[in-house]
């Protein structure tokens, strides 16, 4: 998981029609707003404008993924549905808010379905459980809180997380966190919630793009003190593209974040400080 790409807003014209799909939705008593914002949502491309709305969203949504549309969640699956980061079926009046838009693959939006985890209370570390209703549960708006799942649209998940790249490439909170902390709560629920441990495709992603990062710093290395001693066809700038446009780009910037702790990498860096902006 990582901070998804910065893009450029919607079309006019786009903006339009979500504002308009919106106003449809926010109006009367809440128990009717969530079933309007479902149909809503299954209308969604029922006409030409909407369509047009929404291919412009695919579009800027594919923009702002590392990598080849990847899920701004797990980094590593085909990006393939616009998720709701707040779920309509708990807050329908941003079902057609384009900051509330992410895209995500099946196996994370699937599991994360309408469960959105909240802290009961303002400035406590208790989190309370939203879950799907059954089909017979009132339709009630949900408790005040705060999100408890880190929102890779709006917030900067390595400030919360960290990644093991010089061990078995698991995800954990950051040591720095006070134990029992929201910070500690929110790093260990989103891993939960995402599975970004337990899918073992996930773990074996991560561990061959560390490989090929570490390949491509040593190649732009070589290229920058041994110059003309690379083998024909490597060079700099390919080692560059291959790491921005990594999906797990947070294996790369974990590198980044510890790169004066392993020799190998210091030595690296200190030769090309402009692999930093990669």
């Amino acid at each position: 998981m990582r901070s998804i790409r910065v893009v450029a807003d919607p079309s006019t014209a786009t903006l339009a029609v979500l504002k308009t799909l919106q106003d449809g939705v926010s109006k009367g008593p809440f128990k009717d707003r969530v079933p309007e914002a479902k149909k809503a949502w299954a209308s969604k491309t029922s006409s030409i404008a909407k369509r047009e709305a929404f291919d412009d969203i695919k579009k800027l949504l594919t923009e702002a993924c590392w990598g080849a549309r990847r899920c701004n969640y797990c980094e590593d699956s085909v990006a393939d549905e616009i998720e709701h980061f707040r779920p309509k079926d708990w807050y329908p009046d941003v079902a057609f808010a384009w900051s509330n838009y992410l895209y995500a693959c099946g196996p994370c939006n699937g599991p994360k379905s309408n469960l959105f985890p909240l802290f009961a209370t303002q400035g406590s570390a208790a989190v309370q459980e939203l879950v799907p209703r059954k089909e017979n549960d009132p339709i009630v708006p949900p408790p005040n809180g705060d999100p408890v799942l880190i929102d890779p649209r709006n917030e900067d998940p390595m400030k919360f997380l960290f990644l093991d790249i010089e061990g078995n490439l698991h995800f954990a909170p950051r040591s720095d966190l006070l134990k029992g902390s929201r910070e500690e709560q929110r790093a260990l629920w989103t891993i939960k919630l995402l599975h970004l441990n337990d899918r073992d495709d996930l773990v074996k992603a991560r561990v061959t793009t560390l490989s090929a990062l570490r390949t491509a710093l040593a190649v732009a290395y070589v290229a920058k003190v041994a110059p003309g001693t690379l083998p024909a066809g490597l060079n700099a700038i390919d080692a560059r593209r291959a790491v921005s446009e990594t999906p797990h780009r947070f294996v790369w910037e974990e590198i980044v974040r510890h790169r004066n702790a392993v020799p190998a990498y210091q030595k690296m860096f200190a030769a090309g400080p402009e692999a930093l902006a990669w």
